[in-house]
């Protein structure tokens, strides 16, 4: 017994009644995915992180941190010695371009 699919050369027939079938110029007709949804729209409005953006320096040979309060009833999970010792363990390459480390609010 062969699961393939019989050959069908009329797409209309293939999908039956069930999918209408849209010519290219009624595509913009057709909702949206998830992903383009809501949001900015315009690509000419300037683009706003959510952390703060620290322009890089390219001449740096380590890197720096910057903590911020972590707020009311929240911690920083580790300290900065926990991370530059995690990040030692990252081959160099890895490490190379890196410039700032933030602990955000």
């Amino acid at each position: 017994m062969s699961r393939r699919p019989p050959n069908i050369t009329n797409r209309s027939a293939a999908l039956g009644a069930h999918a209408p079938i849209v010519g290219r110029g009624d595509r913009s007709a057709r909702p949206l995915s998830k992903r383009t949804r809501g949001g900015q729209r315009n690509e000419r409005l300037p683009f706003a992180p959510p952390e703060d953006w620290y322009e890089p320096q390219g001449d740096t040979k380590d890197f720096r941190f910057v903590v911020q309060d972590a707020g009311p009833s929240f911690r920083h999970v580790l300290s900065t010695d926990e991370i530059r010792q995690r990040l030692s363990v990252l081959p160099e390459k890895f490490i190379a371009p890196l410039e700032v480390v933030q602990l955000s609010r």
